[in-house]
């Protein structure tokens, strides 16, 4: 390992004659603008109807216009038990990914100090580890960090060891040194989003300001802001502890832990805590065009830096293009267990809208309703109303099935692909192409959709808003509402037909699971096999009832994507004895293999029997090629 002396940074805080607070203090609740008429009276509207058609508990939100607040409410409960209603001004909740905009300035702003270079090698600000030379001449940057670009494989370094306690958490360096994810991708290439890649950035701005980065976001970022209700310190102090609303899962699940919130990679969202006010206070400032943070910190953050396809939305610094009405809005969201929260930017209108809430919900709610709906109140767009002109042409070229960037190569939630739709693009005669899989479609019962290539490689819904591209590499980039990016894959890698193989192994599993105790009733004491044909029954039993087990497990986890994540990043022994019991299987179905061929060749059983026997062995190694694929065997078991 190169070995390098960190820059440490002059202490020093930015300060400000005005700050955002006085804004805040000044503004009462409900307040109104002549450019937001009745602004009070919508948010209300549709918050309420969002709390009652998701079953979350309580939210609170804030909208800001013109350098001020112009509408703030807090809706429902930040503790059932207690009744504690939800105050916009007083209640924390965790921040999740939202918090990455704080790392995102941070970053900035040490680089206007002439510390950090966002195009050079992050190896260059590294002491503790390095990130891996795998493509030679193509390193990872600061830049692709903030734009979630770098190419680290997106499930395989996501999930840090969390604590029931935060006291236990290892320090930021050492959980990314011992998590960093596989370099699958040349960085710049492909948009993924990336926790690691975040956290990695926090840890440089750490390593660079000298201290630790909780210290250093309170002192740069919440500081100049007045952000008093918010940290990023683990554990956190007592008076925003006191605070802290309590997160809820799906009803009937009870109430979550705030346990899987307390995470070392605390620049990526885990473990901060902030409140409505003060993110009144970012969004004031992010749109002031005299940013407390730096001089042009925000601006930077907002602008474009990254696209897919040049010609659909992409990626400021952390931020995410997402126009609507012919708006410019920035988005970032941040989602964890029993906490969710939403917040857009309008840059070219000076308006921004948060909204957090409390609860997991019954997935109903939409975090999104609220600025849909401002932008449609206030600026409404006419619908599209001619047919796109397509340009014909040969489109054979980008036929073949596409998965989410988002899958792990080698992460253990790379399980969830078989429940996920991959898009499979078919060429038409007339030049169109017709996509199969209910992501691409506007209507969300349809299975296809045709799209009308308008440039080379661009494309139109026919009947639809949406437009995707497809790059000559096999990059399929679809908007609608939000970006999502597909990678083209072989035949044989289509999570559809692993499912497919899954299914009919579980089928002769259960058979057999059913069909070797019956059998051996009605022949008990009619035939005598040798020990070793009872034997391999007996494993092949086992290995049916163990693996039937084992899919029930599977199901029940992926089935709450919160509670898997909690599972994977608190380390639960429930996680490790589903992957032991699946490497068991594997092993077991060795043995039921060996037993089938035994069977064949030294005559146990009638044909009929050993017939039964080879199929059992068949669905076997199915069932476990499946597992190994999924990355669900060990070692290692994390």
């Amino acid at each position: 390992m190169t070995q390098r002396t960190p820059t440490r940074v002059a202490a020093g805080l930015l300060t400000a004659a005005v700050t955002t607070a006085t804004l805040l203090a000044a503004t009462p609740a409900h307040a109104e603008t002549t450019d937001l008429p009745g602004i009070a009276q919508l948010a209300d509207a549709v918050v309420s109807e969002q709390l009652s058609t998701g079953d979350v508990p309580g939210a609170a939100v804030v909208i800001v216009a013109g350098g001020e607040v112009v509408h703030t409410a807090g809706y429902g409960l930040a503790d059932i038990a207690s009744g504690t209603p939800f105050d916009p001004a007083t209640t924390g909740f965790y921040t999740a990914s939202t918090a990455k905009l704080f790392t995102a300035a941070a970053v900035l702003q040490l680089a206007d100090r002439g510390l950090l270079d966002l195009d050079a090698d992050v190896n260059d600000h590294l002491t503790a580890f390095d990130v891996p030379d795998t493509f030679p001449g193509k390193p990872v940057t600061l830049e692709h960090l903030l734009t979630h670009t770098a190419g680290f494989d997106p499930d395989g370094g996501t999930f840090a060891t969390s604590a029931i306690d935060p006291a236990d958490l290892p320090t930021l360096a050492d959980s990314l040194a011992e998590t960093m994810p596989e370099r699958v991708r040349e960085p710049g290439t492909v948009l993924a989003y990336d926790n690691y890649g975040v956290a990695l950035a926090g840890h440089i701005v750490e390593q660079v300001a000298g201290v630790p980065y909780d210290r250093h976001i309170a002192e740069n970022v919440f500081a100049p802001l007045g952000m008093t209700g918010s940290t990023a310190a683990q554990p956190h102090p007592a008076e925003i502890e006191a605070t802290l609303a309590t997160g809820y899962r799906p009803a009937g699940d009870g109430q979550t832990e705030t346990a899987g919130n307390h995470n070392p990679w605390t620049p990526t969202g885990p473990g901060q805590v902030t409140t409505a006010a003060d993110m009144a206070r970012f969004m004031i400032d992010q749109l002031s065009g005299a940013s407390l943070l730096g001089a042009g910190v925000p601006e930077r953050m907002m602008a474009g830096h990254y696209a897919q396809d040049p010609r659909m939305p992409g990626m400021g610094y952390v931020y995410e293009e997402r126009p609507r009405n012919g708006q410019r809005v920035l988005f970032k969201g941040g989602d964890g267990s029993g906490f969710h929260n939403d917040m857009s930017l309008l840059p070219e209108r000076g308006i921004g809208v948060f909204l957090t809430v409390n609860g997991d919900g019954n997935g109903d709610f939409d975090g999104g309703a609220l600025t849909d709906a401002i932008l449609d109140r206030y600026f409404p767009q006419e619908p599209v109303t001619t047919a796109p002109q397509g340009i014909g042409g040969d489109v054979a070229h980008y036929e073949g099935t596409y998965r989410t960037s988002r899958l792990s190569r080698d992460g253990v939630l790379r399980a969830r692909a078989l429940t996920q739709s991959v898009v499979t693009v078919a060429a038409n005669p007339d030049g169109t192409i017709t996509t199969t899989g209910r992501t691409l479609s506007s209507d969300s019962t349809a299975d296809s959709q045709i799209w009308v290539q308008t440039e080379p490689g661009f494309f139109q819904e026919i009947d639809g808003p949406g437009t995707l591209a497809i790059s000559s590499d096999g990059v399929l980039t679809e908007w609608r509402g939000q970006n999502q990016v597909y990678l083209r894959i072989d035949w044989y890698e289509r999570p559809d037909l692993h499912l497919q193989a899954l299914l009919m192994a579980l089928l002769g599993l259960v058979a057999a699971l059913i069909a070797i105790p019956i059998v051996a009733v009605v022949r008990r004491g009619r035939e005598r096999h040798p020990r070793a044909a009872r034997a391999a029954r007996l494993v092949g039993w086992l290995t049916a009832a163990v693996a039937v087990a084992l899919t029930a497990a599977i199901v029940t986890l992926l089935s709450d994507p919160n509670a898997a994540f909690d599972l994977v990043t608190l380390g639960s022994p429930a996680l490790y004895v589903l992957m032991i019991a699946a490497t068991a299987t594997v092993a077991a179905t060795v043995a039921v293999c060996a037993g089938a061929v035994a069977a064949w060749v030294s005559g146990w059983w009638r044909i009929p029997g050993r017939i039964a026997h080879t199929l059992l062995a068949l669905s076997a190694v199915t069932f476990s090629a499946v597992m190994i694929a999924y990355n669900l065997t060990g070692p290692p078991f994390n």
